[in-house]
């Protein structure tokens, strides 16, 4: 069964490597995630301040736009600190094998093997 934050075809690419040469592709790929969202931060928080500098507000009820558009930039944020560890998980990984931060598929099958033996017990 594959995780379900991942598409079937990445699962049958990552199926086929093994050790380094798929925590390189693990880090190359959260590069990438990163870059993304660095690139969607500058633009969503370009798009917050000229509202906030603006005065932006609906054209109705004139309520104001700033703060549905700081929340964008905001969340970006919280996920870019979230694959900055996973980064450096896999970073760790490629350089010697050993990371802590990074939940291995071994440990992600123990524990759903875990979590599903508790929901069958009466």
């Amino acid at each position: 069964m594959r995780p379900p934050d991942r598409p079937a075809g990445l699962e049958i690419v990552l199926a086929s490597m093994r050790g380094r040469l798929m925590w390189a592709f693990e880090t190359s790929a959260t590069l990438v995630a990163m870059l993304v969202t660095i690139l969607l931060i500058v633009g969503t928080w370009d798009n917050f301040h000229n509202a906030w500098s603006k005065g932006d507000s609906s054209m109705d009820i004139k309520l104001r736009l700033w703060p549905a558009k700081l929340v964008v930039p905001l969340m970006l944020t919280v996920l870019l600190a979230r694959l900055a560890p996973r980064l450096w998980g896999y970073l760790r990984l490629v350089a010697d094998g050993v990371s802590a931060c990074v939940l291995l598929l071994a440990a992600a099958a123990a524990a759903a093997c875990c979590c599903c033996c508790c929901l069958l017990l009466p």
